[in-house]
């Protein structure tokens, strides 16, 4: 924001790739470093003007909203817990959409525009809640919830097999 406080933005629209626009209260909006940077450096808006932000790489409104629920209860909650309490403590208090996520490609989109509009308490929540869909996972069971396919054909695979099959357990499944 200027330091003489000409700017009052109340709320920015944030807009996705697939056009869905959200509403975001500038409080909310600021936990992100790209968006509050990007606030920072703007002109002035005139009255009643909302700064409309569109986000190529915000894959859906789904996980667009998302973030900004979370970014929302974020912030609702320092006028509960006080300005004194760090991110990361807050970010406990959010994390209720992100705990019961149980969708990876929503996970994944959500966790890459979390990336982007570099959110970091965000990111590690999605972080911990990708690493308790893996935990105590076998590693084809690891794949299979990620979505991840193997890079190798079948060629590769058994070339692979029969030059390190010494470390590859019994039961291994390529993806």
């Amino acid at each position: 924001m200027s330091c003489d406080g000409a700017r009052t933005l109340s709320h920015i629209v944030l807009v996705s790739s697939d056009g869905e626009e959200t509403v975001v209260p500038t409080a909310a909006a600021a936990l992100s470093v790209t968006i509050r940077e990007m606030m920072e450096d703007l002109p002035h808006l005139g009255d009643g003007e909302r700064l409309r932000v569109p986000l190529a790489n915000a894959p859906s409104g789904r996980a667009l909203r998302l973030v900004v629920d979370w970014c929302t209860s974020i912030a609702a909650s320092v006028s509960h817990t006080g300005p004194e309490a760090g991110p990361q403590d807050r970010a406990q208090d959010g994390g209720g959409c992100i705990d019961d996520l149980n969708d990876v490609d929503l996970l994944r989109d959500v966790l890459l525009l979390a990336n982007y509009l570099n959110i970091p308490a965000l990111l590690d929540r999605l972080c911990d809640r990708v690493a308790a869909l893996i935990e105590d996972e076998r590693p084809a069971e690891v794949r299979r919830v990620l979505g991840i396919t193997s890079g190798f054909s079948d060629d590769e695979q058994h070339e692979l097999q029969a030059r390190y099959g010494w470390a590859l357990p019994d039961d291994f499944e390529w993806a």
